[in-house]
């Protein structure tokens, strides 16, 4: 492996290839020494020097770079290129993680998450009918609903999730951070019922107004989002916020106390000009409005459409329903 001008900068491997077996080959190189692993060992170095004769140029698998007809014939996987040459012992641990079908524990050979197949249903405690968003945030904001609206990270950070276990929530730090799908399909639309919910747990020390989460846009009418915030001669409220010019956001106001300081579960359904509102699993508040939702976009940790409203805390498990769910379904989610 190596250069193949005839310089004599190439590297091999003792002993040959075992044929008909899966193989870890991992190529090194730190400016003046090359390295060959196999199987997280390595097998040989040499001396490159500062002047390999690699430019930047097309990218080739399964073929020479210089396009001669020197074509592989096998299998290939779990590809990645780095700036930077991995030392031995991130070699060997990247081999372990691999063996061992495990998470690799290198930041520089982060996992990307995969994408979860299109209709392969989540691991839900409740009936998944009418699933059409869901972010379990494993190291990525992608949708396990399997209708692809998966989003994108602006700047929230992994966190441990209310269980306990790391990098299975996010942290938002109420400055420019939020979680967005650009493009999300099969949301219900106009006044068509819906539930949203999902777990948070907020820093803030003071009552302050942020934006949970939901879709929409910044319209009159158009959006569907459950925030918090103070009201008028209230401390702390959620309030379901249909993007208009009144206070109260053209949903009724809700007066349900919010809390900081532990995960807290909030869901809100709406159907029939209905909005009610749950915080762990109990029915808070509701009023009647008529929204008129256009479900241009999905946002997490700020307002939907043009951001701001950004909140200060965590989010994990955050659904999108296009259906209601019965009070029990909401009770069983809280309590799982």
């Amino acid at each position: 492996m190596g250069s193949a001008d005839g310089s004599g900068r190439t590297l091999s491997k003792n002993g040959g290839i075992a044929v008909g077996q899966w193989q870890q080959v991992v190529l090194t190189y730190d400016g003046t020494k090359g390295s060959l692993y196999f199987n997280g060992v390595l097998s040989q170095e040499k001396y490159i020097g500062g002047n390999n004769g690699v430019v930047s140029s097309d990218l080739y698998l399964g073929q020479p770079a210089d396009r001669r007809s020197l074509f592989f014939k096998g299998d290939m996987d779990e590809i990645r290129l780095l700036n930077r040459a991995i030392s031995a012992t991130e070699v060997a641990d990247l081999y372990r993680c691999v063996a061992s079908h495990s998470r690799f524990p290198l930041p520089a050979i982060a996992p990307v998450q995969p994408e979860i197949p299109a209709g392969l249903p989540p691991p839900l405690p409740i009936d998944a009918a009418g699933l059409v968003a869901y972010y379990p945030f494993n190291l990525s904001a992608q949708d396990a609903s399997g209708h692809g609206n998966h989003a994108t990270v602006e700047e929230p950070v992994p966190v441990a999730d209310r269980f306990g276990k790391p990098n299975a929530a996010y942290h938002f730090d109420g400055s420019n951070d939020r979680i967005v799908c650009t493009k999300p399909v099969d949301l219900p639309s106009g006044s068509a019922p819906r539930t949203v919910a999902g777990w948070f747990r907020s820093d803030a020390t003071s009552y302050y107004t942020a934006a949970l989460f939901g879709y929409g846009e910044s319209t009159a009418d158009t959006s569907f989002q459950l925030m918090i915030g103070p009201m008028p001669g209230t401390a702390g409220v959620f309030r379901v916020n249909g993007w208009g010019d009144q206070w109260d956001w053209r949903s009724g106001i809700l007066p349900t106390p919010y809390l900081t300081g532990g995960w807290h579960h909030a869901a809100v359904t709406y159907e029939g000009k209905r909005v009610e509102v749950f915080l762990d699993g109990v029915s808070k508040a509701f009023a009647t409005w008529t929204y008129k939702t256009n479900p241009t976009s999905i946002t997490m940790g700020a307002e939907t459409g043009s951001g701001g409203w950004f909140f200060n805390g965590d989010l994990d498990d955050v659904m999108i329903f296009s259906r209601v769910l019965t009070a029990q379904e909401v009770v069983t989610l809280a309590a799982n």
